[in-house]
Order: structure tokens, then C-alpha cells, then sequence
């Protein structure tokens, strides 16, 4: 008796099958934890961005109550202290300095030159509180040579 050998058997198509089904569904669970980890980011980066537009009102607040007192009894440090908001005057080099909190890891520093009795900003930075602390888990890092 001769058997036809005609085609692929069964098993093969069976298991190509099941290769393309573990190669799609592996496929789908990292766009899952892609997506899931761009969303965790883009939240993370509006809580950022809400907090800084928020103390830069806050520092803008400042600068308008700063520009009063100017205005009305010129560079008085006992009048900008009152402000009660963290408002530094220096005569000798007629800055007025002041700090705006925008989260537990970074602050909004305002420095302003007094001109007469308005100011000019010369500083309006973010700047990050405390030092970049590396990890501890450094695994053994090439550190260069042979």
C-alpha cells in the first residue's frame, strides 16, 4: 500500500499556529505595559507642569506686591519683610531676592535689581532642591581602559 504524501500534516500547521498566537499575545502585553508606562509618565509630567505654572503665579503674585511697595515707599526692607513672603533685600547690590516652592524636589528662585522704584527680574529659575542621588545597585560599570 502506497500512502499519499501530498501537503504539510496536521501537527505542523498546529504548531505554526500556536507560535503566531504566543508571538501576538506577547506582542500585545508589551504594547500593555508600554502604554501603561507612557500613561504613569505623561501623568507624572502634568503634576510637574501644573505645580510649576502654579508657583510661577505664586512668584508673579510676589513680584506685582513687590512693584507696590516700590511704588509707594520705594526700597523699604522692613515694608518687602512684611510681605511675609520670604522676600530678601539687599541694598549694597539693590537685588531683592525670593524663593517659591514648586514641589518637594524643586523651587522657582527669583532675584529682581531695584531701578528707581520699579525692578528688573534677573533671575527666574528652576533650579532642583538637594543633590542627584545616584543608585546604589551599581552593577560592575565599565569604567573605561582595558
Amino acid at each position: 500500500m502506497r500512502k499519499n504524501r501530498q501537503g504539510m500534516s496536521v501537527g505542523v500547521v498546529s504548531l505554526i499556529m500556536i507560535f503566531v498566537v504566543f508571538l501576538l499575545v506577547s506582542l500585545a502585553v508589551l504594547s500593555l505595559t508600554t502604554a501603561s508606562a507612557n500613561a504613569r509618565m505623561a501623568d507624572k509630567s502634568l503634576s510637574m507642569q501644573s505645580a510649576y505654572y502654579e508657583a510661577d503665579a505664586n512668584a508673579q503674585e510676589t513680584l506685582a506686591q513687590i512693584d507696590g511697595v516700590l511704588r509707594a515707599s520705594g526700597p523699604d526692607p522692613g515694608a518687602l519683610e512684611a510681605l511675609n513672603r520670604g522676600v530678601t533685600y539687599d541694598p549694597e547690590s539693590a537685588t531683592i531676592r525670593f524663593d517659591t516652592r514648586i514641589s518637594d524636589t524643586a523651587t522657582l528662585k527669583s532675584e529682581l535689581r531695584v531701578e528707581g522704584d520699579s525692578v528688573s527680574v534677573i533671575q527666574w529659575q528652576t533650579v532642583p532642591d538637594g543633590e542627584w542621588q545616584t543608585d546604589s545597585d551599581t552593577k560592575n560599570l565599565w569604567k573605561g581602559g582595558v
